[in-house]
């Protein structure tokens, strides 16, 4: 199985629409950031020197990306904490069904598709004269 490095080639449709939406919403922000520039240039400072009126333009611009940088990463830190905590069930789970099977009264023995023996308890082994790992 290769693994994709490419955030944008995922096959999630769920995770295309946020990354779609974040793209967007950092677009629009760049937007607003020039259309401060311009405010500031003209209307709010007229007689500020160009260079004043810049700077006043990209800090305001500045200001707006850091805060939705702020925003994603937060949002980012929330799902990374609850995938962890999913993980943490689900390992719960499987550690609980691994000691009911192994410790079951009845015997297990699973073999894949091409007859090979994938798993088998002790009591199957013990049922019928083996070790497990002789099975």
């Amino acid at each position: 199985m290769k693994k994709e490095n490419n955030l944008i080639s995922t096959k999630d449709p769920s995770k295309q629409k946020t990354l779609l939406i974040s793209l967007l919403q950092v677009i629009f922000l760049v937007l607003i950031a020039i259309t401060a520039f311009e405010y500031a240039k003209y209307i709010f400072f007229p007689r500020l020197t160009v260079f004043y009126s810049h700077m006043i333009g990209i800090t305001f611009g500045i200001m707006i990306i850091g805060v939705t940088a702020y925003n994603i990463q937060k949002k980012q830190a929330k799902l990374l904490t609850e995938k962890i905590a999913e993980t943490g069930s689900r390992l719960q789970a499987e550690e609980r069904y691994r000691r009911i099977v192994e410790t079951s009264i009845e015997g297990i023995w699973i073999i894949n598709k091409d007859l090979q023996t994938t798993f088998v308890n002790q009591r199957i082994a013990d049922m019928l004269g083996f070790t497990p790992e002789e099975m």
